[in-house]
């Protein structure tokens, strides 16, 4: 089901570039590029504030920094950087919803980048969840209408 999850969300990134400018991408390509982006190297927190959890899990802590946000884990080492806009962990999910200059993105908790930030909107499709299978999301990607 992994592997019908990357084809279905590389179809969609194909289609998404479709009327670029750009090279065409193929398949083999963008699955190359879903890969772990953690990059889990420690940090001092004396200039950051930890996001408290509303839903009380400890195995991942959302960081704030100014105005940016990160992701730690075990409150010393840091998975993603203090770049992000917003990260968000909805209740029971294995994911993120990860936001940088008005586009969202996923990545699970094994830090592996299954939507790519480049999406205007991303929710999560529970009518199509199935017990033991991979998440699934709607993206919505809106094209620059020039106005």
């Amino acid at each position: 089901m992994r592997r019908f999850f990357y084809i279905i969300t590389s179809f969609c990134l194909i289609l998404s570039c479709a009327n670029s400018p750009k090279k065409d991408i193929s398949i083999t390509e963008i699955s190359d590029t879903i890969k772990n982006i953690f990059i889990s190297q420690p940090i001092n927190l004396d200039s950051c504030s930890i996001i408290v959890d509303p839903y009380d899990r400890t195995d991942f802590s959302i960081i704030r920094k100014t105005d940016k946000f990160g992701l730690i884990k075990d409150k010393n080492q840091l998975l993603l950087s203090i770049e992000f806009d917003t990260i968000e962990r909805p209740h029971l999910a294995d994911y993120f919803f990860i936001t940088k200059n008005r586009l969202t993105g996923v990545v699970t908790s094994e830090g592996i980048l299954t939507v790519p930030v480049c999406y205007e909107h991303i929710e999560y499709d529970w009518k199509e969840q199935k017990s033991g299978e991979e998440d699934c999301f709607i993206v919505q990607k809106i094209e620059n209408s020039g106005l």
